[in-house]
């Protein structure tokens, strides 16, 4: 969250993820693949678009982060609703690989508590666990927003579970990702074609986030 200012290449889709949290009630999923950057697609991108032009340090107190952990139940109890403006579950699917109880009903109750919070929602996903965690419950995977929502602004489908998957970045996302702090920072590339050179490396894995960076 602190390093939001530094956060370059998706301000579409966030623009995107933010309308979307508007329109639906229900928890929001934002799935990708490991690497792909869902945490910080939403703790330094959507957040700061959530609450704009305020520094991170000066909504941090408005927002409550946590995992699910061994004990998703316990850890959901530590949020006190009344004071958050914004609950974020990051790495959802640790529902299923670290909890003590993983079993459907588990799960159901997890999610039946979560909307119990009355809150704006976000929660982040691995790709690879979509059908697996919500098999009994449906998803409506958000491919063109505006052609999905009604007169008001709402998503047509309420009751289904709204899920955006990160598209992969684009070259031009890629540059800007590299570029843009390091200038922030007064710092340059030398020679420019160094950017490229990193940008055609990283097409080759483009869930590699974390060794971009």
């Amino acid at each position: 969250v602190e390093d939001a200012a530094l956060y370059y290449g998706r301000s579409s889709i966030i623009q995107t993820a933010h309308q979307l949290l508007m329109a639906t009630t229900r928890p929001v999923i934002i799935s990708g693949a490991s690497g792909s950057g869902k945490s910080s697609f939403v703790k330094a991108g959507l957040l700061r678009s959530w609450f704009p032009g305020q520094e991170p340090k000066a909504y941090a107190d408005k927002v409550h982060i946590l995992k699910p952990g061994r004990t998703p139940l316990q850890e959901l109890s530590k949020v006190l609703a009344d004071g958050y403006e914004l609950i974020v579950v990051d790495q959802l699917e640790q529902l299923l690989t670290q909890a003590l109880d993983s079993s459907e009903e588990a799960v159901q109750e997890f999610f039946k508590k979560l909307e119990a919070l009355n809150k704006p929602i976000v929660c982040t996903l691995r790709t690879d666990f979509e059908a697996q965690l919500f098999k009994h419950a449906k998803l409506i995977v958000i491919s063109d927003l505006e052609t999905q929502l009604d007169t008001n602004g709402y998503l047509v489908d309420r009751m289904s579970y709204p899920l955006f998957r990160l598209p992969l970045l684009k070259d031009t996302e890629i540059a800007s990702i590299i570029a843009r702090p390091a200038l922030k920072a007064g710092r340059y590339f030398y020679p420019e074609q160094l950017i490229q050179t990193i940008t055609r490396d990283f097409l080759s894995y483009p869930n590699s986030l974390p060794l971009l960076s």
